[in-house]
């Protein structure tokens, strides 16, 4: 974690010294994404074995129309051997940047999609507690079974229906039964 941050936080000092923090963050927003959509062109940036004149030439078709920073990032995370680490160094980079803009990032599990009323709601709510901006990420996940389950850092509220079915279950463990 120690590197990734590193990079991130170089990039970031990069974005904030250009004033271009919205522009860079975009750009390699849309570079993780052809990442995440094209898994080969990843596995050519991170494999070790191929030539990095390879690697470059591949980055700069990939990265043709992104910001110049973004492009010569790249080159040198493929000259640094760093290509592999690219999405802890992204995660990282956007948690820098809503720490700069007072955004919290709140991740938020139901067992069905949220309507736009009920995230409304609930990005209201989460705006109230964390004294800023909020951005939600949404995820389903249908073992929570109801309810939701809601992280803000390092904090997790689970107000599912599964996570009071296994407070409910240790609280039976830990009662003995006298007859």
């Amino acid at each position: 974690m120690i590197i990734p941050k590193r990079y991130a936080e170089a990039l970031f000092q990069l974005a904030k010294e250009r004033e271009k923090i919205n522009e860079i963050t975009q750009s390699f927003n849309q570079l993780i994404e052809r990442l995440r959509s094209n898994e080969e062109v990843f596995k050519l940036l991170s494999y070790p074995v191929v030539d990095i004149a390879e690697k470059k030439q591949v980055a700069d078709e990939l990265t043709a129309d992104l910001e110049q920073e973004i492009r010569d990032y790249l080159k040198v995370l493929i000259d640094n051997k760093r290509t592999d680490e690219l999405a802890e160094i992204h995660d990282t980079f956007l948690d820098l940047v809503r720490t700069e803009e007072n955004r919290t990032l709140c991740e938020v599990k139901t067992p069905i999609p949220l309507d736009e009323d009920e995230l409304k709601k609930i990005q209201d709510l989460l705006a109230q507690m964390s004294e800023g901006e909020v951005e939600i990420e949404t995820t389903t996940d249908e073992s929570i079974i109801g309810g939701i389950v809601v992280r803000i850092g390092d904090r997790v509220f689970d107000y599912s229906l599964k996570g009071q079915l296994n407070s409910l279950r240790e609280q039976l463990k830990k009662t003995t039964i006298t007859s």
